[in-house]
C-alpha cells in the first residue's frame, strides 16, 4: 500500500470458507497526501490454520487485486499562467524575463505548485497536448471538430518545417481518424451539420463550413467520404440569400460580429467564404460577387467584422478593400510593452473573443508579409504567447482554432533551424542551467519549482527563441463569480426506504448578463467522493424541447449542455447513488459558464448532509449467486435515450396460453430481491377495441417510476380475427416521469432488474349472437402475488 495511505486496523484476516460461500472483510483506509495511491490485495490459502476447514488436503492457491486511487483536494483548481517568448538575438523579443511568484494565502493546505515549461519552439506545448489543448469540456458536434482541426494546422507545421517524427503523425493520424467518426454522428440528412445534431432544429451554417474546411484537410491522410463533403457544400451554396449574404440557419458562435445583427450577418458571410478558400473548395463566381457585395454593404462594422471581413476580401483578391478595412482596424489596436491585440468589449482585461479577433488580424496581415506587416505580426504573437495555457491551446474553441491557425502559419514564416540556445535561470536558492540545440527543440522542459514565492529570473544567450510559461496552481475554497448568471442547487433524498445511499441534486440556472440570452452554456457538477451518477435520471433529461442538449460523464464529473440561458429560470433534477461509504466526505462542486464566454462563470458548493449511522459489513457469510447481467440501455432511433426499462409482454391470440409479462423493479426504492411490495403499484392497462384508449383504473399507482400500458385487443369476431390477422396483440408502455413527460421506449428482458408476471387473455371460440359487450368482458390479468414459492407468481388478481 502507497505511504500515502493508512490503515486503521491490522492489514490482514484469516477466515474458513466453505464451498460457495463468500466472505466480506472491509478495510478503513485514510488518505495522508494527495496524488496516487495503489492498494494491493493478496489473498491465499493458508494451511497452518489450525481450525477444521474444508477438506485436510489444502492446494495452495493465491490471488491479488491492484487497485489505484486518486486522492484529489477539496476546493477548486485555480491556474494562474505568464508567458512570454524570449528571442537571444532578435531585435522584436526580448532576452531576459523576471517575474513575481505569487500564490494567495487562503488555499487548502499544500496544494500550491509552481512550474517553468520551456520550449525551443512556439508551439512545443501544443504538439506535445495535441490531445488535450483545453481543460473544458469538449463533447458537442463543434468541439469534435475544433479538436481534429490543430492536428490539422500541427501537421502541415511539421511537414513545413520538417520536424514531423513517426510517432508524432501515427498519434495525430489516430485523432483524425477517432474525430472523423465522431463528427458524422452529428449530421443532419440535407448533408448540413449542428452542434448537437439531431437534437438541433436545423444545421449550422457557422459549424458546416468548418466541417468542410477540416475535412477536405483531413482527406489526403485519412479515408474521407467525398459524399458527405460534397452534400454539405451545396447546403452552404443553397443557403445564400438574395442580398450575398448567407443564412445564419441556427449558428452556434454568437459572439461573431457583436449584438449588432447586420455585423454578425457579414462576419458570418466573411467567415464561410475564407474557410471555402482555404479548403480549396471551387467557389462559383456568383458566391463570390454577392458575398462580396454582402460584407462591403457594412454601414458600421465593429472591430470583428471588420477584421474577418478583411482577411475574407484578401482571399477573394479584392485587395484594395482588404487593405482599407485592416488599416483601419491597426488604428483602432491595443499597443504596450511591444505587444498589440484587439479587445472586443472596451475593456484592460482579455477575454476569448479578444483572443479570437487579434488572432484573425494576424492572419490578414500574413496575407502580404511586408515589412510592416511583420512588425505588426511579431507585436500580436507576442500578445498571443502570453495568453497561451499551459497545454498550448486558449480559453475555447474558437479562439484556439484560430489562434492556432495564425501561430503555425506565423511559425512557417519565421521557422529556422539554426537553435543552439543556454538559458540561465535563477529562483529563490535555486539555479540551473538549460541546453537547448536543433536535435531538441520540440522536447519540453518542464521544471518544478521548490520556490512558492520570491523572483524568479530568466535570462537567454546564443540563437532561437523560446516560449517560457510560469505555471502557478492551487486549491482553493473561496470563489469569486461573475454576475453573468444566477445558480442555487439542492439536495434531498429520493426515497425514505434509503436515504442515505441516494440522493437528487437539483439546481436551477438563469442569465444575469446584459444580453437577453447567453452563449451556449456548459454546467460542470463535481460529484462528492463515492457517488456516481444514476444514468436513468440523466437520460431523461434529454428530451425533445428540453433545453439540456446533451450530457457527458468524465471520471467523478457530469457535464450539461443548454443551447442557451435566457432570464427565465431552468431547473431540473438528477439521482446520484452511493457506491462507496466515505467518512468526513467533503463538499462537491458545480460551475456554471459560457462556453464562448468562460470569463462569465459562477460556482457553488454542495454538500451531501447525513444523519445515517453506518456499520461496515465484516465476517457475515453470503451464498454466491450468479453473475448480474451488464447493464443496457433503451434505444431511440438508435440513440440511447434512458436506461433499460423492463417491460416485456409477449401477445398471443392462441386460446388457453399464459403471456408473459415483465416489468420493472421499483430501484428508487432499493427493495430486498423479492419483489413483492413493487408488484401491483405501477402498471396501468387499458383495453380498446376501435384504438380509442380506455383507461381501466387501478388503485395505488404511487409509484414515481409508473407505466402506462395501451393494450389493443383482437376481436372474438372470427372476421375481424381474420382481418387482424397481421396485427396480434401487443402491449407497450411509456414511462411517467415525475413531470408526466411520457417517452416510447423499447423493451428488453435482458436487463437485471426484471421479474415475469404470468397473465391470460383468453379468447374464446366464437359464439353465435356474440356482442361487443362480451367481447369487452374479456380482459387481462395482472398478479399481485408475493414471489415466494415454487414459482415466482401465480396467476391471478386484478381483471379489467
Amino acid at each position: 500500500m502507497s505511504p500515502n495511505l493508512q490503515l486503521s486496523q491490522n492489514t490482514s484476516a484469516t477466515y474458513c470458507l466453505k464451498q460457495n460461500i463468500t466472505q466480506t472483510h472491509s478495510y478503513h483506509i485514510a488518505a495522508l497526501e494527495t496524488g496516487l495511491a495503489n492498494v494491493t490485495v493478496l489473498v491465499e490459502t493458508e494451511s497452518g490454520y489450525n481450525l477444521p476447514c474444508g477438506s485436510e488436503t489444502i492446494i495452495s492457491k493465491r490471488d491479488a487485486v491492484f487497485k489505484s486511487l486518486m486522492i484529489e483536494p477539496e476546493g477548486y483548481l485555480m491556474t494562474n499562467t505568464k508567458a512570454v517568448l524570449l528571442c537571444a538575438n532578435s531585435e522584436h523579443f526580448d532576452k531576459n524575463i523576471t517575474w513575481n511568484i505569487y500564490i494567495p494565502r487562503d488555499i487548502v493546505s499544500r496544494t500550491e505548485k509552481v512550474s517553468l515549461a520551456i520550449n525551443a519552439d512556439l508551439l512545443g506545448e501544443t504538439i506535445e497536448n495535441l490531445h488535450q489543448l483545453l481543460t473544458i469540456p469538449s463533447g458537442c458536434g463543434e468541439q469534435i471538430i475544433a479538436s481534429m482541426a490543430p492536428n490539422l494546422y500541427i501537421l502541415r507545421y511539421l511537414n513545413v518545417t520538417g520536424g514531423l517524427t513517426a510517432s508524432t503523425k501515427q498519434r495525430i493520424m489516430r485523432n483524425l481518424k477517432i474525430g472523423y467518426q465522431r463528427i458524422l454522428n452529428y449530421a443532419h440528412s440535407d448533408g448540413s451539420f449542428s452542434a448537437f445534431g439531431y437534437y438541433d432544429p436545423s444545421g449550422s451554417m457557422f459549424l458546416t463550413t468548418f466541417v468542410v474546411r477540416v475535412l477536405l484537410a483531413a482527406k489526403p491522410y485519412i479515408y474521407v467520404d467525398q459524399r458527405v463533403i460534397d452534400k454539405a457544400v451545396n447546403w452552404i451554396f443553397y443557403h445564400q440569400l438574395e442580398n450575398g449574404c448567407f443564412d445564419t440557419m441556427h449558428h452556434v458562435f454568437q459572439d461573431m460580429g457583436g449584438t449588432n445583427m447586420e455585423n454578425s450577418t457579414a462576419g458570418l458571410t466573411a467567415y464561410v467564404i475564407f474557410n471555402l478558400f482555404d479548403a480549396n473548395v471551387n467557389v462559383p463566381d456568383a458566391v463570390q460577387t454577392n458575398a462580396k457585395f454582402c460584407i462591403r454593404s457594412q454601414r458600421s462594422p465593429d472591430k470583428y467584422s471588420m477584421i474577418i471581413s478583411s482577411y475574407a476580401l484578401f482571399k477573394v483578391y479584392w485587395l484594395s478593400e482588404a487593405r482599407r478595412l485592416l488599416e483601419q482596424a491597426i488604428s483602432l489596436a491595443n499597443i504596450e510593452n511591444d505587444m498589440m491585440w484587439w479587445s472586443t468589449r472596451g475593456t484592460d482585461e482579455s477575454y476569448a473573443s479578444d483572443i479570437e479577433v487579434t488572432s484573425y488580424a494576424l492572419l490578414a496581415l500574413l496575407e502580404q508579409k511586408t515589412p510592416e506587416n511583420m512588425a505588426y505580426a511579431h507585436s500580436i504573437v507576442q500578445w498571443l504567447a502570453s495568453k497561451m495555457g499551459p497545454t498550448g491551446g486558449f480559453r475555447s474553441t474558437q479562439d484556439t482554432i484560430v489562434a492556432l491557425d495564425a501561430l503555425t502559419k506565423y511559425a512557417e514564416v519565421i521557422h529556422s533551424d539554426d537553435i543552439d540556445l543556454t538559458i540561465n535561470l535563477e529562483a529563490h536558492q535555486e539555479s540551473q542551467i538549460f541546453i537547448l540545440k536543433k536535435n531538441n527543440r520540440l522536447k519540453s522542459k518542464l521544471v518544478q519549482l521548490q520556490s512558492k514565492d520570491g523572483e524568479v529570473k530568466l535570462q537567454l544567450s546564443g540563437v532561437g527563441c523560446v516560449l517560457t510559461q510560469l505555471i502557478m496552481s492551487y486549491f482553493t475554497t473561496n470563489i469569486s463569480d461573475t454576475e453573468a448568471f444566477k445558480l442555487a442547487v439542492e439536495i434531498a433524498p429520493v426515497s425514505n426506504i434509503d436515504a442515505c445511499s441516494i440522493k437528487s441534486i437539483s439546481p436551477c440556472v438563469a442569465y444575469e448578463g446584459p444580453d437577453k440570452m447567453s452563449n451556449m452554456a456548459v454546467m460542470e457538477v463535481a460529484l462528492p467522493s463515492g457517488f456516481q451518477a444514476d444514468r436513468s435520471s440523466l437520460y431523461e433529461l434529454i428530451q425533445p424541447g428540453n433545453n439540456i442538449k446533451m450530457f457527458e460523464e468524465k471520471d467523478e464529473q457530469i457535464n450539461f449542455y443548454f443551447t442557451n440561458l435566457g432570464k427565465n429560470q431552468v431547473c431540473f433534477t438528477f439521482n446520484i447513488n452511493e457506491n462507496v461509504p466515505v467518512e468526513d466526505r467533503k463538499e462537491g462542486l458545480i460551475k456554471l459558464y459560457d462556453y464562448y464566454r468562460p470569463e462569465n462563470s459562477i460556482l457553488q458548493f454542495y454538500k451531501i448532509i447525513s444523519n445515517c449511522s453506518r456499520s461496515f459489513i465484516d465476517g457475515v457469510e453470503e451464498e454466491v449467486g450468479t453473475d448480474v447481467k451488464p447493464e443496457s440501455y433503451v434505444r431511440k432511433n438508435g440513440n440511447v435515450v434512458g436506461d433499460l426499462e423492463c417491460l416485456y409482454v409477449v401477445g398471443n391470440r392462441t386460446q388457453q396460453k399464459t403471456n408473459v409479462l415483465t416489468y420493472e423493479r421499483d430501484i428508487s426504492q432499493n427493495l430486498s430481491q423479492d419483489y413483492e411490495e413493487v408488484t401491483p403499484k405501477c402498471i396501468q392497462v387499458s383495453i380498446d377495441e376501435t384504438r380509442k384508449k380506455r383507461s381501466s383504473g387501478l388503485n395505488n399507482s404511487t409509484s414515481p417510476n409508473c407505466m402506462s400500458v395501451p393494450f389493443y385487443r383482437v376481436s372474438t369476431n372470427p372476421r375481424m380475427n381474420k382481418r387482424n390477422k397481421r396485427n396480434p396483440i401487443w402491449l407497450r408502455y411509456k414511462r411517467n416521469i415525475l413531470n408526466n413527460d411520457f417517452v416510447d421506449l423499447d423493451f428488453d428482458m435482458e436487463a437485471p432488474n426484471c421479474i415475469n408476471i404470468p397473465f391470460y387473455v383468453p379468447f374464446p371460440s366464437p359464439k353465435k349472437n356474440s356482442t361487443n359487450e362480451d367481447s369487452q368482458n374479456q380482459g387481462i390479468g395482472i398478479v399481485r402475488h408475493s414471489t415466494k414459492g415454487p414459482h415466482p407468481l401465480q396467476p391471478g388478481g386484478l381483471y379489467v
